[in-house]
């Protein structure tokens, strides 16, 4: 019998068929607050242990409403990270949102908010020749250093299975367990 590595006997070759499939299932958790503060009312600080992203801020009386998140971002300088805290004096909403809302009424702000926020991703790797790899990754997306957002890491392997055994023998290859190569069961697969 010829191996696929044996190159003595290139013409005389059985061939491996492999093929890869990836699947990647992702998990966002996060943690939408949303708080209304009365008109002059005072200052009134908002702070998370992790840190909020602001979703949206909108002004409103009895029967107008008014969108001020653009307005809200720029004052509190949001960018792609989250912020530590936001401090909102309710003195100033007509301020915030450039001019009176509703005149004759007493307005309510209203600040829409994400917290505590992470990802998990899973990644599934089916390589149809010898071998299923498992991995995953935890990270919070949100994570900043330096005014700019980490980069995911990379996936960690939990798990090989060797289901195809129809390659024995066949395929020049070494299964990837761990980051370390390992030959296919404990011998290598070309001789």
């Amino acid at each position: 019998m010829y191996r696929m590595c044996d190159f003595n006997n290139l013409d005389k070759l059985t061939p491996c068929l492999i093929e890869d499939t990836e699947c990647i299932r992702k998990v966002h958790s996060y943690i939408i607050k949303k708080l209304q503060f009365m008109e002059s009312t005072g200052i009134h600080i908002i702070r998370e242990d992790k840190g909020l992203t602001i979703l949206k801020v909108v002004v409103s009386g009895v029967n107008h409403i008014k969108d001020i998140t653009h307005t809200m971002l720029h004052e509190f300088h949001q960018k792609d990270c989250p912020l530590e805290k936001i401090e909102i004096d309710t003195g100033k909403i007509n301020e915030y949102a450039h001019g009176d809302v509703e005149c004759g009424t007493r307005k309510l702000i209203q600040i829409d908010y994400m917290c505590d926020d992470g990802v998990y991703e899973e990644k599934k790797l089916r390589r149809v020749e010898n071998d299923d790899e498992y991995s995953e990754r935890k990270y919070d997306p949100s994570d900043c250093d330096n005014n700019s957002i980490e980069p995911p890491p990379d996936f960690t392997v939990i798990g090989h299975s060797a289901v195809y055994l129809i390659n024995r023998d066949k395929c020049c290859t070494t299964t990837t367990y761990s980051r370390h190569e390992v030959p296919y069961h404990g011998h290598n697969v070309c001789k």
